[in-house]
């Protein structure tokens, strides 16, 4: 083990939670995001505009007590549940394991109940330092079904033309197939209106997977997406259109050298048109132009807890053929027994349906 892993434990860290931050803290957690150098896109502090009222914040203070060493961005269910999505960030990463130690006590502390700790992708010697401590201080456990995360990451530096032969057969002909249908048009959003039908294209398409989503909720949150994206200059958003008519879109997060996919969707009447194919094409030559070197295909459903629907999209995100990076898994912790039984009884009893 470093022995710079020793030395840490004995610094005296504070740790805060808060529903929101002031300017300054943004500004030190934004700074922080930014020299972050394992991938964290959705731990942009600004994405807590889109999670909205359910977002909290975990600042982390150093020995100097005026420092911000460590942030969480945390998505919260009725003060019960939090799941901390790919943190704590952390400029060194000899401090991430008592970073992440903070990070669970700050949110048992401040009275939830169960924590979903989804780690990023570290080196072993840092996840075992940071696992053990962990399990040996808080009642934690695990279900397979429970954000365990993958995800492909394709380099995009190589020219067009051998990335796209290093596509499936399949994949090849898509795109292709596109290209000679001259009514077909991807645009990036740069405007508030050109974001119009994405909310009534998320929803139709979630209604074909028989799965309901509200509305005005979903047009809440493309506006605040937009932006966080566009306005504020966190990632990009592309469309595609026939002529008048939206096709599909998708949103990326980027986060220093990478551009993560975050959210998309494709109107499911139109199967015959290979709708992401080229909006991912077309993604990978915009970040490549903007200084990323890598694409993130935003997570990859590990087959042996996958349902049809995942298989599927796994197939899709395979033709690209990129690398496969295998996260740590998911860590739950309980405040105490009760909890524990009662979240793993909901899980199998109630969720699972």
């Amino acid at each position: 083990m470093d022995i710079r892993f020793n030395q840490i434990e004995k610094m005296s860290l504070r740790a805060l939670v808060k529903p929101n931050l002031d300017a300054t803290e943004l500004n030190q957690a934004k700074l922080l995001f930014n020299n972050t150098s394992f991938i964290s896109g959705i731990q942009n502090p600004e994405l807590s505009t889109v999670i909205g009222k359910n977002a909290l914040h975990i600042l982390i203070y150093g020995d100097d007590n005026f420092s911000i060493i460590g942030y969480a961005l945390v998505e919260i269910k009725k003060k019960v549940l939090a799941t901390i999505p790919f943190g704590p960030l952390c400029a060194d990463k000899h401090l991430f394991p008592l970073l992440a130690n903070a990070c669970v006590k700050a949110l048992q502390d401040y009275g939830i109940k169960i924590i979903r700790y989804q780690p990023p992708f570290l080196n072993p010697t840092t996840w075992q330092a940071t696992v053990a401590p962990l399990q040996g201080k808080f009642i934690s456990f695990s279900l397979p079904s429970e954000l365990n995360m993958s995800t492909l990451i394709l380099d995009i530096t190589p020219s067009e033309e051998k990335l796209i032969n290093s596509f499936s057969a399949k994949h090849r002909w898509s795109i292709r197939k596109a290209e000679k249908d001259d009514k077909l048009i991807i645009e990036q959003v740069v405007e508030l209106k050109d974001i119009d039908g994405f909310a009534e294209g998320f929803c139709k398409m979630y209604a074909a997977r028989k799965l309901p989503f509200d509305l005005e909720v979903e047009k809440e949150r493309i506006k605040n997406l937009y932006e966080f994206n566009v306005k504020k200059g966190n990632g990009l958003i592309l469309r595609m259109k026939n002529g008048s008519q939206l096709l599909g879109g998708i949103i990326l997060i980027r986060h220093k050298n990478t551009m993560i996919y975050f959210l998309g969707f494709s109107d499911p009447d139109h199967k015959n048109i290979p709708i992401h194919h080229s909006l991912f094409l077309k993604a990978f030559e915009i970040a490549k132009l903007s200084g990323c070197t890598y694409f993130d295909f935003g997570g990859y459903a590990r087959p042996e807890n996958a349902d049809e629907q995942l298989l599927k999209i796994n197939k899709f995100k395979d033709g690209f053929n990129g690398k496969r990076i295998d996260h740590p898994d998911t860590i739950l912790f309980a405040k105490n027994l009760f909890y524990k039984f009662l979240y793993i009884y909901f899980v199998k009893f109630f969720k699972a349906k």
